[in-house]
């Protein structure tokens, strides 16, 4: 890691040191500093490297001083600092207008601090930043070690690495088609999922040179993820990856790798379909298989997937017991002919382990709520029959948002699958969920912050002033958002009386500046409220 010469002149603790030459070159960058005593000492001057001396081989030696500027500047010499009053009483001249035509900074040292002084300021603030970089990297693999081991998917960890690198992050397949993408703000047109991304060339600097379907052509640090057929695409956009990132990135892909083959052991070996289009379509839906539209379209075609017509998907997860009963399909199939809200419409059903996936297709006349209300609808009555006859077998059912697009058959499939897990995080009683309903969960799940909680800021400003003021200011906030704002309902979910109620709301809105009245108000704390039903 490195230092700078602005860092040194102005944060130090070293006084009085000036830039007498090239003080636009400040920020740049250096890693070590060494003692020059004698010309000879240049060649062992290495690249980013401060160099202090003072000065005494170049007493009149005009040219030698004129050279040192330009040997110095040739290594890779970050700037030169020289003690004045001790040889030279001021830099020279002829120094500052070689420094300035060859751009190498020059450091005016008072004659007070010792060289060995001035080193060991430079090495011991170097050795600091080295700790803290070293600690923000421990952390950053414990990081996403547990989203591993807490099985949170491959999608947390790419957002961890690229909040960590402050640069956007892709993930993409063998044939660098994006699987995930976590975009800084000015890169979030850069590409989106299934987006193919090529590489074109490398510049003279040795920058490999993508070309992205924003229709622009960036500088790319990329690295092939071991045994997983994948790779790691960062971002330079004239920043290049250091040595340092490229260790942590080796370090992280590893982990990559085995989130990755989490991914795929989660989904098993073992298919039961009617034919290899299924196992197909299923390999493509979880993101084992990538398809173009014509791949694609013709697995529709062989299972008779009507793709011009809208759709929804419906997904039941199993939790087999003894009382497991082997004809789900069937009775799926006889509520779907036989529903009135599903009345006309079209299904194409198969399953993989114990996941049922049941697409329903209607005319593009029908309303998204309808479509939506009508799965539901059927999902409860399929549900509740199962229950009846497996008693001793759960079920819980997923349900995307309708769509329409080619795109949107995988999207619904994933839509369904976070369904269910936010419903199970949450806690929630029933049995059916609605991605629809659940939607702004996911969008706090995706959400890069590391610390989640800050999501829910008041709420937390509340729970902690409660600790200590034996209070239940938060729990009461909590209770009236959840009961719609409604005064006399939420006092009775509190046990308390009406009027402890509007005492406890004066406080919070006394501490809280906020009046509780209007949407504006309210609307941000029911958000926060969500956030800490999802991480508390």
């Amino acid at each position: 890691m490195k230092t700078n010469l602005e860092w040194l002149i102005t944060a130090s603790g070293l006084k009085n040191i000036r830039c007498v030459a090239c003080s636009h070159l400040l920020k740049n960058g250096f890693d070590s500093v060494s003692v020059m005593d004698s010309p000879k000492s240049v060649r062992w001057v290495k690249p980013d490297e401060l160099v202090i001396t003072t000065g005494y081989f170049l007493i009149n030696n005009e040219e030698g001083q004129k050279n040192v500027i330009h040997e110095l500047k040739k290594a890779g010499c970050a700037g030169l600092g020289i003690k004045i009053k001790s040889y030279f009483k001021q830099i020279p001249e002829r120094m500052l207008k070689e420094a300035e035509e060859a751009g190498l900074p020059l450091l005016e040292i008072p004659y007070y601090y010792s060289l060995s002084e001035i080193s060991q300021t430079i090495f011991g603030h170097i050795f600091e930043i080295n700790y803290q970089s070293r600690i923000r990297e421990q952390r950053l693999i414990e990081d996403i070690s547990d989203i591993f081991f807490s099985k949170r998917g491959v999608m947390e960890i790419v957002y961890r690495i690229a909040e960590f690198m402050k640069r956007t992050v892709i993930l993409t397949d063998s044939d660098l088609k994006c699987i995930y993408a976590a975009k800084r703000m000015k890169d979030k047109q850069v590409c989106t999922k299934d987006d193919a991304i090529k590489k074109v060339s490398m510049s003279e600097d040795g920058h490999n040179i993508f070309s992205f379907p924003d229709k622009t052509q960036r500088a790319v640090y990329y690295v092939a993820i071991p045994n997983a057929d994948s790779f790691l695409l960062v971002l330079e956009d004239g920043v290049r990856v250091t040595k340092d990132e490229e260790c942590i990135i080796e370090r992280c892909t590893k982990i990559l790798s085995m989130g990755l083959e989490q991914v795929r052991a989660k989904h098993g070996d073992r298919f039961e379909f009617e034919n290899a289009y299924y196992k197909e379509l299923y390999e493509y839906l979880s993101g084992l298989r990538q398809c173009n539209d014509a791949e694609l379209r013709n697995i529709f075609q062989e299972i008779e997937i009507p793709i011009e017509k809208k759709r929804v998907m419906l997904l039941f997860q199993i939790e087999r017991g003894t009382g497991f009963d082997s004809g789900l399909r069937e009775l799926i199939q006889y509520k779907i002919t036989k529903g009135r809200e599903t009345r006309g419409f079209e299904s194409c059903i198969f399953y993989h382990n114990d996941k049922y996936i049941v697409y329903l297709f209607t005319d593009t006349n029908k309303s998204d709520p309808f479509v939506c209300h009508s799965a539901k609808k059927l999902a409860e009555e399929i549900r509740e029959s199962f229950s009846s006859v497996s008693l001793q077998a759960g079920m819980k059912v997923g349900i995307s948002k309708s769509s329409q697009d080619i795109g949107g058959i995988r999207k619904a499939y994933q839509e369904a699958v976070k369904a269910i897990d936010i419903g199970e995080r949450l806690g929630l009683e029933e049995s059916v969920f609605l991605f629809s309903t659940l939607e702004f969960y996911d969008y706090l799940l995706q959400y890069p912050l590391k610390n989640k909680k800050q999501l829910s800021g008041n709420i937390q400003y509340l729970l902690y002033y409660d600790e200590q003021n034996n209070t239940e200011l938060a729990q009461t906030l909590l209770k009236f958002l959840e009961y719609k704002f409604n005064m006399s309902d939420t006092a009775k979910a509190l046990y308390i009386h009406r009027n402890t109620l509007l005492n406890r709301m004066g406080k919070i809105k006394e501490l809280l500046y906020n009046n509780l009245e209007t949407m504006d108000e309210l609307i941000p704390l029911c958000m926060e409220a969500c956030a800490y039903q999802l991480f508390s």
